[in-house]
């Protein structure tokens, strides 16, 4: 099944994403780690690394199965038959559409750059589809205010790229998202009960995925 194959080839390509985001939000936190928290970090990468590789292995073995057995059936195809009709020596070509897994976006500017990354390398990057179909996919994934933000904009081609740029501006300027995940950091409830162990994890948390955040925007 084409389709079948092309969702696993985008899962991979995300996965590879991931994989060179993580790599690189690593090299940029572990300066700024103290000694006692750097093996636990290593360590959770580590993990992360691990999980992303053996992922990658499992699409990959997937795709390689699916492209023997579209092998197969198209050399079956090429012997053709004696009834004089054409034969076909290629599978029918399909277009391979996005299968739509990607988080929908409401309008919270903290996950505006996360959304954009998925949707950028599973949609507006896809060559096969046209502007009016990545317009329809951008359309299906947004609720909320930022549904509401591209609402008066008709389906049309030259449109998708101002519903672009009407995001961009409302959810994704840099200086807002950061000044959000500064304020968020800075709010932060400190514990004052050293034996609370499940505050204090939830402290480390929410301060590491602040920290991670401003990482990405490269502050």
């Amino acid at each position: 099944d084409p389709t079948e194959i092309g969702e696993l080839e985008e899962k991979l390509d995300i996965l590879l994403l991931k994989e060179a985001s993580l790599k690189e939000l690593d090299r940029e936190i572990e300066p700024s780690v103290e000694d006692e928290a750097l093996e636990e970090e290593v360590s959770g990468a580590e993990g992360y690394a691990e999980r992303i590789s053996v992922a990658k292995t499992r699409v990959k073995r997937k795709i390689k199965e699916h492209e023997t057995r579209s092998n197969t059936a198209s050399g079956s195809l090429t012997r053709g038959s004696d009834s004089g009709e054409p034969s076909f020596n290629h599978a029918l070509a399909t277009v391979r559409l996005p299968k739509l897994e990607i988080a929908r976006f409401g309008g919270d500017i903290r996950l505006w750059p996360g959304f954009w990354g998925q949707f950028n390398a599973t949609i507006h990057q896809n060559e096969s589809l046209s502007d009016i179909d990545k317009f329809k996919y951008l359309k299906s994934y947004l609720i909320g205010r930022a549904d509401v933000a591209i609402e008066g904009l008709q389906l049309t081609t030259e449109n998708y790229q101002v519903a672009l740029d009407l995001l961009t501006q409302r959810f994704g300027q840099k200086d807002l998202i950061v000044e959000d995940h500064m304020s968020r950091l800075l709010a932060v409830r400190a514990v004052h009960d050293s034996r609370n162990v499940e505050r204090l994890r939830t402290l480390y948390d929410q301060i590491e995925t602040g920290v991670r955040s401003l990482a990405a925007l490269g502050v």
